[in-house]
């Protein structure tokens, strides 16, 4: 009887230690890690959102795998962001019709290339079902159309703008001096006059040269270094081939203890493009910037009537 008693007192600790973890991991997990507005987001949302590979670019899955604190904390800024464009959009009565959802689904399965049979099992295996699915869309379309108004349609980029960036970035926008060479690279000075010679008298190319006695880059291909920048030439190569024109061979000089000989092939000039070139460029580099200033002052308007309490 002792013995029973004793059993059966071993098994009802087990239990009760048992249903306390459990608790405890339910307590963890729906703790809450901001309220917006008085929205709550639990730490159970804020995994969620972190593994739902539909919602994610691949960069944010791995970050989510890694599950770092900062990752964690930018996910929750932007969940946050995300309810107060909700409410927002709640508040000036924006309209997604069901077949605007649709629409979107159908993007969706074109963008992952996916059957409606895989969109469904992904959507399960994220712990979503089918109609929270589209309420979530319905709500992405909603925010996209706030943001659209209060940010995008806000941001505009005068021609003004543009030619002030090109003269305040005028050296961005210049191809700079290009010199197109060949190397002849061997450990013999001597040895070297002696094959310049016979480049020069025509017994023999720079390129077959090259391949027969370089012992240097790209020898097999006749000595050709492709396109290199004067300015990132060595000084000792700049006095080799200053006042060279196309075609001719440089001296016999010395290279990190070997004899070098060049040849010039070709020249581009230094040339600087012009405004109407690189407006376009110009103008998308100006309007990211401008509409990212934008989208995080808007934010911060929202906030500063918004009641928000991070507790991550």
């Amino acid at each position: 009887m002792k013995t029973r008693n004793r059993y059966l007192a071993v098994v009802w600790i087990v239990a009760l230690t048992l249903l306390l973890l459990q608790g405890a991991a339910a307590k963890t997990v729906n703790r809450i890690v901001a309220v917006v507005n008085g929205e709550v987001i639990t730490l159970f949302d804020l995994q969620k959102e972190m593994g739902n590979p539909l919602l994610q670019s691949r960069s944010q899955q791995l970050a989510s795998r890694q599950g770092s604190m900062a990752h964690k904390k930018k996910v929750l800024r932007s969940m946050v962001n995300h309810e107060l464009f909700e409410q927002e959009a709640e508040r000036l009565e924006i309209t997604v019709s069901d077949v605007e959802v649709e629409n979107q689904i159908e993007q969706i399965k074109r963008e992952r290339d996916l059957s409606n049979e895989e969109l469904e099992e992904s959507l399960e295996q994220s712990g979503l079902t089918m109609k929270g699915f589209k309420e979530k869309l319905r709500q992405d379309i909603k925010i996209n159309r706030l943001l659209s108004s209060m940010v995008r349609q806000k941001v505009v980029v005068s021609e003004e703008e543009i030619a002030t960036y090109f003269e305040e970035h005028k050296e961005q926008y210049v191809t700079p001096k290009k010199l197109h060479l060949r190397i002849i690279l061997h450990p013999s000075r001597q040895k070297l006059r002696t094959v310049k010679e016979r480049i020069e008298q025509g017994e023999i190319s720079f390129t077959e040269a090259a391949g027969k006695h370089s012992q240097g880059p790209g020898a097999d291909q006749g000595g050709d270094l492709g396109l290199v920048n004067w300015k990132d030439l060595r000084s000792t190569w700049k006095e080799a081939i200053g006042g060279l024109e196309p075609g001719d061979m440089s001296r016999v000089f010395s290279m990190q203890g070997n004899a070098a000989l060049l040849k010039l092939e070709s020249v581009q000039s230094r040339s600087s493009r012009q405004l109407s070139e690189v407006r376009d460029s110009i103008r998308q580099k100006i309007y990211s910037q401008k509409l990212k200033d934008r989208y995080e002052e808007y934010v911060q308007e929202l906030r500063s009537k918004a009641v928000v309490d991070v507790r991550l």
